[in-house]
């Protein structure tokens, strides 16, 4: 991949949009682009912790709870991953990321991050409104997957993906995988599907989900109607 792709990547992500040309074109330059095949492990960058970045394609993460793993999330192209881990001392990886099919990662170090922190303002802010994005997102997730209703659990989920145009979503996974994600019988993955749909919430259609109505579908999230 050459710089130019990298660089014009990374300046549509509202992270790196902030960067002068001088800074994108440095980054890019710095940026260690790999390629995964489907199902193989998405290790890190040799550098001491850093950004990964879904180029193409998808990756999935998964964390281990007993003998059973559960996957977390799916992560489309444009997805951000590491964010954390690049401010802490601790390089133990607390989940696993795998391709999903063949997928191009973006790995980017904590060396070129952390100047970017230091000497531009603007990048910081970015940086700490990402991080922010994340806490509450997780701190929604755990409102919504303590939500005894699947519909609610199933609607944050949806918000919660990577949007393309239109309003269409990737699931990404099986409805098994979906409603093991999800803590839910199959039986009321099925039935929550049915309702969105029904109430013209969603258009579910060979792995994708349409959303019609945000309001509507934030109000289930939020467990509201």
């Amino acid at each position: 991949m050459t710089t130019e792709r990298i660089k014009e990547f990374l300046s549509d992500l509202p992270l790196f949009s902030v960067l002068s040309e001088k800074e994108l074109t440095e980054l890019s330059e710095s940026a260690e682009h790999r390629v995964f095949s489907s199902g193989e492990q998405i290790n890190g960058s040799s550098e001491h912790g850093s950004v990964k970045i879904v180029l193409s394609g998808a990756a999935s993460v998964t964390k281990k709870n007993g003998e059973k793993e559960i996957l977390m999330r799916v992560v489309q192209s444009g997805g951000i991953l590491g964010v954390a881990s690049v401010f802490t001392d601790k390089r133990e990886s607390l989940s696993k990321i795998c391709a999903m099919r063949d997928t191009e990662m973006l790995f980017i170090g904590h060396g070129a991050l952390r100047s970017l922190v230091h000497t531009n303002p603007e990048f910081a802010e970015s940086y700490i409104k990402l991080l922010t994005l994340k806490i509450r997102f997780l701190n929604n997730r755990v409102k919504a997957y303590t939500s005894a209703s699947a519909e609610s659990r199933l609607a944050f989920h949806i918000l919660s993906l990577d949007e393309s145009e239109g309003g269409k979503v990737e699931v990404g996974v099986s409805k098994t995988a979906l409603a093991d994600m999800l803590d839910v019988g199959r039986a009321s993955l099925y039935r929550a599907l049915d309702t969105l749909t029904d109430k013209g919430i969603i258009k579910y259609e060979k792995n994708t989900i349409t959303v019609l109505d945000y309001g509507a579908l934030s109000g289930v999230a939020e467990g509201r109607t």
